[in-house]
């Protein structure tokens, strides 16, 4: 049985596998969650389309982060700058935050 296991081309394949040890797949895991929850939040909250909020969770910017953009934006040409500093590049996305945030 021994032979079976350590069998150079089984060897190979086992290492090949992409096993993630238990705390790395968890911690994966609990940042798919996250993830997943901000998403929800932002549709919900803001009315977006579960892709435009998925965007805005991978470039890093929750609600929080909106909220405070909002709150230290002089104006709108202002708040939509800072939108695109920070990479968010969709006309229809930002149209949805202008709407949401400044009422226009």
């Amino acid at each position: 049985m021994k032979e079976v296991f350590t069998h150079p081309s089984l060897v190979e394949c086992l290492g090949s596998l992409d096993i993630r040890p238990p705390e790395k797949q968890l911690k994966l895991w609990t940042e798919q969650k996250l993830a997943h929850q901000q998403t929800s939040s932002l549709t919900a909250s803001l009315g977006l389309t579960a892709m435009q909020a998925r965007k805005l969770v991978t470039l890093g910017i929750s609600y929080e982060v909106l909220m405070n953009i909002r709150k230290e934006s002089t104006d709108l040409k202002d708040f939509c700058q800072t939108l695109k500093s920070k990479r968010v590049s969709s006309d229809a996305l930002l149209e949805k935050l202008v709407k949401v945030f400044w009422n226009s």
